[in-house]
């Protein structure tokens, strides 16, 4: 594979191995240290030996590309916070209070009760640590907003980021986890007292200059909705847009604009390419114009926040430009990797990012696809713009098509139509938006800009909108699995190459490829085939029972029909568990799984049913019943306790179960429960 000859690409796809490894597996520092210095050894000694011949020596590469691997692991262990002696998580007790002094580092997206933070600690009783934890505040008539880079001090309990209580459910706790936070903290507004409000890092500044911009904006009352798209679109930050907005982008597949990444830093560039053109002219114009542009991406990137996203995005571009500029020839694939190297060796865990994966999927396959794509239809000048938006647009769609069907399990059939008619109004939005903000920050935007701004970004919205009602053309709860990701792109790829250039083996992969992505799906429905169980799922204030037998799911709850069609908790569980046929039904007062009886006891509290022993109870809406007595009569194996109960009736039946030896199970804290056979 010519790809390979490249040697980025070898020491990239080296690191992402190494990366992989130190990820899933604990390797003490010292023997990756030990590996190291044996493979560095043994490259002096090959070096010292080839330095005389001019023949490529396969084992010397071989070593490189152990070097790098072991790097990779290393890299996951020395970013790993808790390795750190000073990381805060060695002095905790998680059942004791403690005082702590915090920085804000990023405000995140708020709920309906709570505003919420990232802090990055300072000091814990009295000893300088480091690490980050999540803030939660509680919202009430004194909230007043906390500001990046306030320092703030209060005593309380650190408590660890729970896990998911379904199986198949986001798992926030890793995605956390990933992040290197592990606790979070849950306070009132009178018990933070503030230290420090003046900013003092480069993530402060930033976020008081987004809160200039967007209150200059607020003053000339721009629509809420298309604010919140311009706050998006040009300052990375999405935490304002509407949950119907965000479905909508969602739904028509333009979720992409709203995420500052490659596409717009690659306006930006293509807009200041534009306006510094004349500097070319000059002596070392071309040198001085890189410099510029360099220089202004990374500001963009700075008002943006310096998101993952636009990290990633600055880093490409800058090195795509560089390299462009200095009058060399450069695969541009390199470039990419070399950007991807860099980026992983500053933060290895951007590799199980989404936003990561899908990014460097859709500029690869942009890259690798496009060219081809263009050369299958000749357009007369004036239409061959729009053939080119067309094929860019189709290239990254194939390219991020299995990655999206694995994580969110839908297809927008549209997306051609909203790429065909956003991607050319993207530079004038960007470019217009530019302007706005700049006139904003002088305090000098005039009202009518600020109105057709707005009106432009409205109208957007409203088509959008109207994209995403055509719900015929948005594939839902597609089951989609891991082999079937890792055969999706091996079918992709050798597709590609059949493009470029037909041959009968290429032929021949390409069928190989269909036959191995036919062979999983097989063998994923002979494997639920033989899936029998019975599962209560955690549902907060509500019940959930799930029983599957094959590829039949039904799901009984004490939701209405409407709630039970689209239930998230429902819809995530069948789509995971390749259930074809999903029936809802009510809850009925007693199942019998595989010799094992289950019995129900609700609000009313009723129990005692002649000639029923039951193995499990299963108590719901919070039944005012005497569990003693209940233990007694029924003599039950395990008592569960779902999330319709009040946690002060589980915490006492819990208690109660304890006295008793009675296993006693709680989805609030313990998840879902599975009746074994």
């Amino acid at each position: 594979m010519k790809l390979l000859n490249f040697t980025i690409i070898k020491l990239t796809l080296s690191l992402i191995v190494g990366i992989l490894l130190g990820s899933h597996f604990s390797i003490p520092f010292g023997r990756l240290l030990l590996g190291l210095s044996i493979l560095f050894a043994a490259l002096l000694f090959l070096f010292i030996r080839s330095r005389n011949s001019y023949r490529p020596f396969w084992l010397f590469d071989m070593v490189v590309i152990g070097i790098t691997i072991i790097i990779g692991s290393l890299t996951v262990y020395v970013h790993e916070a808790k390795n750190d002696q000073h990381h805060y998580s060695h002095l905790i007790d998680e059942s004791n209070e403690v005082v702590f002094t915090a920085k804000v580092r990023e405000v995140l997206k708020p709920n309906a009760f709570q505003q919420r933070y990232v802090l990055k600690l300072q000091k814990l009783n009295d000893h300088k640590v480091h690490g980050k934890v999540i803030l939660n505040v509680s919202r009430d008539s004194t909230y007043k907003p906390l500001l990046v880079d306030e320092v703030i001090t209060t005593k309380a309990t650190l408590v660890p980021i729970g896990g998911p209580l379904n199986p198949h459910q986001f798992d926030y706790r890793t995605y956390l986890k990933r992040r290197y936070i592990y606790h979070q903290v849950t306070l009132a507004p009178n018990q933070i007292a503030s230290v420090q409000k003046k900013p003092s890092t480069i993530f402060g500044l930033s976020f008081r200059l987004r809160n200039r911009i967007m209150n200059s904006l607020n003053a000339h009352d721009v629509d809420p909705d298309a604010l919140s798209i311009i706050n998006a679109l040009l300052l990375g930050q999405r935490q304002d847009i509407s949950k119907e907005t965000y479905g909508n982008y969602v739904d028509a597949g333009a979720i992409h604009i709203l995420a500052v990444s490659g596409l717009h830093v690659a306006i930006v560039i293509g807009i200041l390419y534009l306006l510094l053109t004349p500097l070319t002219y000059f002596k070392n114009g071309r040198k001085i114009q890189t410099l510029f542009i360099v220089l202004a991406v990374w500001s963009f990137a700075v008002i943006a926040g310096l998101s993952p996203s636009v990290v990633r995005a600055a880093t490409m571009f800058s090195l795509l430009t560089v390299a462009l500029n200095s009058n060399r020839l450069t695969n541009t694939t390199n470039v990419v990797a070399a950007s991807m190297f860099v980026l992983l060796l500053t933060n290895p865990n951007y590799l199980f990012e989404v936003g990561f994966q899908m990014s460097y999927a859709a500029v690869l396959a942009i890259v690798w696809f496009n060219p081809v794509f263009n050369k299958l239809l000749v357009f007369p000048k004036g239409l061959r713009w729009v053939w080119n938006t067309f094929t860019i647009s189709c290239a990254a769609q194939l390219g991020v098509l299995p990655i999206g069907l694995f994580y969110f399990h839908q297809f927008p059939g549209l997306f051609f139509i909203t790429n065909l008619v956003i991607i050319p109004l993207l530079g004038m939005i960007i470019g217009l938006g530019i302007l706005v903000i700049l006139l904003a920050l002088l305090n000098v935007l005039p009202l009518f800009v600020a109105n057709i701004y707005g009106l432009i970004i409205g109208s957007m919205n409203q088509f959008i909108a109207w994209v995403a009602q055509q719900e015929a053309f948005v594939f839902k709860d597609i089951s989609f699995s891991l082999p079937k990701l890792i055969i999706s792109y091996l079918l992709i790829f050798s597709f590609l190459a059949l493009l470029k250039r037909y041959h009968v083996k290429r032929f021949a992969f390409v069928l190989i490829s269909i036959l191995l992505f036919q062979g999983v799906i097989i063998y994923e429905k002979f494997e639920v085939h033989g899936k029998h169980e019975l599962m209560i799922l955690h549902k907060s204030r509500g019940t959930i029972i799930i029983g599957q037998k094959a590829q039949r799911l039904v799901a009984w709850s004490t939701l209405d029909s409407l709630q039970q069609a689209t239930d998230k908790t429902i819809i995530e569980h069948a789509v995971a568990s390749t259930a074809s046929m999903i029936q809802t039904d009510t809850l009925k007062n007693v199942y019998v799984h595989k010799n094992k009886t289950l019995l129900i006891v609700d609000r009313a509290g009723v129990y005692e049913i002649e000639g029923l022993h039951p193995d499990m109870v299963l108590l719901i809406e919070s039944p005012k019943i005497n569990l003693e007595r209940l233990i007694k009569i029924l003599q039950p194996k395990v008592i569960i306790a779902d999330g319709s109960n009040y946690r002060s009736f589980a915490a006492r039946w819990k208690n109660t179960c304890r006295l008793h030896k009675v296993p006693f199970h709680y989805t609030a804290e313990n998840g879902g429960f599975i009746i074994a056979p």
